[in-house]
């Protein structure tokens, strides 16, 4: 298949500096763009391939406003239930629940301030397809040595599970968390807000889930700071009918999805000048007349998450996942999909999961659930892609999207450039004392005639071409008088070394990769707020 269109591409980099953010495009002209995206939304729904998406789309949307609203009453005040008139534009983001950094966190405050700049109602999704790798965050911490990070665990060790999949291991080390990042902190940043996020859960000691009731200290947190977005986990969107019509339509097509995917994939790789086959993901593979689907599929019992293969059958569509599961959904035609529906409906009661991949979640959220979806840069550059397989597979116009980060450091004296000063200086004097030694040496008697015959040298520069003999005469003094200089460098040296230590020191507490829970509230509550708000 040869490209149709050019690709767009945008140049995105996180800000450098403290208190910079990236907002992209700018915020003057998001209007234009949320505008545009309800236009082109309302035009995809005539172009996709006859399918009756209108209502689903708006069955979708009212499903996600309800159940979002619901699942935040659960754990905070949500206000009264909010109406989704024709008029009022949906404004989505998403991530997933993880401890992360304040650029992450921003995305979730300009969500609530473009949901009140446009009328528009916010709600976050909590991005529960994907896995945890890791249940702990880095900690800066003093020892006698200097900085160091540490890892410091939030709860127990567990496999690779979908998130949805995983249960709080160890509550009481959960519940410690707090104390055992401020011990680590050893004072090098007072009043820390991971205790104020973990003060909300009753009795202390959460249960259940481990993302959700991460993201829902976060939501509380937010709500007492003004931002009150509603949430809802993604596998609850899954489990809708609007996401399951969607599946079932996308496994009928599974060749030419596959054969679209991958193509666009190629063409990305082929941009970017990737050659790994895993990045930014692996392709759709194909085995005799299986064909795998952009899906993930799972069991309880054993929760891992394997690809999802489907072909076609007399009694309907095949699934397997290659690893001993198969089943069949019966639905031959995109017009009749109530018994499939059911179907679905009885595999996840009995602990069958079928979720979308990264590309198909965004895909299904972009042009089903929002007006306008709020991106980090990494989300962007994915879907850069699957704004390819949008326009390919749909022949329509992707509606555009806001990538947003923010830079927010730890509140620590940033000393580094003084300290790159104070390097260059060393280095400078480290040179000087190799080819310019006698600048070090008038106290020196002994060192005298050395000196002397040095600066005759110097005086007498000989016509290029005839200088072999002069250099080697300046070069014997050097090396003569650099027994004179022995301890001074080693000092030079001892200084530049401890230099370099602080400049690594320095750097590293100057990472923006810090989890917002270090930070204290007056860092991180006004930034945030007033960056999000901002016209320009």
């Amino acid at each position: 298949m040869a490209s149709s269109t050019p690709w767009t591409t945008r140049r995105l980099r996180a800000p450098q500096g403290h208190g910079q953010v990236l907002i992209d495009p700018p915020v003057p002209e998001i209007g234009t763009m949320l505008h545009a995206n309800r236009q082109s939304l309302a035009g995809w729904l005539l172009a996709a391939s006859g399918e009756p998406l209108a209502g689903e789309q708006r069955l979708a949307r009212e499903a996600l406003v309800e159940q979002a609203w619901r699942y935040t009453s659960q754990y905070r005040d949500a206000g009264p239930r909010p109406e989704l008139a024709p008029d009022r534009p949906l404004i989505v983001s998403g991530h997933q629940p993880q401890l992360f950094h304040p650029g992450v966190w921003f995305k979730t405050f300009l969500l609530a301030s473009l949901a009140e700049r446009y009328g528009g109602l916010a709600v976050n999704l909590i991005i529960d397809n994907d896995t945890f790798r890791s249940a702990s965050i880095r900690v800066p911490s003093l020892s006698r040595g200097g900085v160091r990070v540490e890892a410091i665990a939030f709860d127990g060790a567990s496999e690779v599970l979908p998130i949805e999949e995983r249960e709080i291991r160890d509550p009481a080390l959960l519940a410690t968390f707090p104390q055992r990042v401020e011990l680590a902190l050893c004072g090098l940043i007072p009043r820390p807000i991971v205790g104020a996020l973990w003060s909300g859960w009753r009795d202390g000691r959460p249960q259940g889930n481990l993302g959700q009731a991460l993201a829902q200290a976060r939501n509380r947190l937010e709500a007492d700071w003004g931002v009150a977005n509603l949430e809802l986990p993604w596998s609850e969107v899954c489990r809708g009918e609007a996401f399951r019509r969607f599946l079932l339509r996308r496994l009928l097509d599974a060749d030419r999805l596959r054969n679209v995917y991958n193509q666009c994939l190629f063409e990305y790789r082929q941009l970017y000048r990737i050659r790994s086959r895993s990045h930014p993901v692996p392709a759709l593979a194909a085995d005799d007349d299986w064909r795998e689907a952009p899906f993930w599929v799972w069991h309880t019992r054993q929760p891992v998450r394997r690809g999802l293969f489907v072909r076609g059958s007399a009694s309907g569509l095949e699934l397997t996942d290659r690893q001993g599961w198969r089943a069949t959904l019966p639905v031959r035609s995109a017009e009749r999909l109530d018994l499939a529906l059911e179907q679905l409906d009885a595999w996840e009661r009995q602990g069958v999961k079928v979720r979308p991949r990264a590309l198909l979640t965004t895909m299904f959220v972009r042009l089903m659930l929002s007006d306008l979806f709020v991106h980090g840069i990494g989300g962007a550059k994915y879907d850069e892609l699957t704004d390819a397989i949008i326009e390919r597979y749909w022949g329509a116009t992707p509606p555009g999207y806001v990538v947003a980060t923010a830079t927010i450091k730890l509140p620590l004296a940033d000393g580094a450039t003084d300290v790159i000063s104070q390097l260059r200086a060393a280095r400078r004097e480290l040179r000087a004392l190799r080819f310019h030694p006698e600048t070090f040496l008038d106290e020196v008697p002994a060192a005298r005639p050395l000196i002397d015959r040095k600066r005759r040298w110097l005086s007498e520069v000989p016509p290029r071409g005839q200088r072999r003999d002069w250099h080697a005469g300046i070069e014997q003094c050097n090396a003569r008088l650099q027994p004179y200089l022995e301890q001074h460098r080693r000092q030079c040296q001892a200084r530049g070394q401890q230099l370099l230590a602080a400049l690594r020191e320095q750097r590293l507490l100057g990472s923006r990769e810090f989890s917002f829970c270090l930070f204290p509230e007056e860092s991180l509550r006004e930034p945030l707020l007033a960056l999000s708000r901002q016209e320009s």
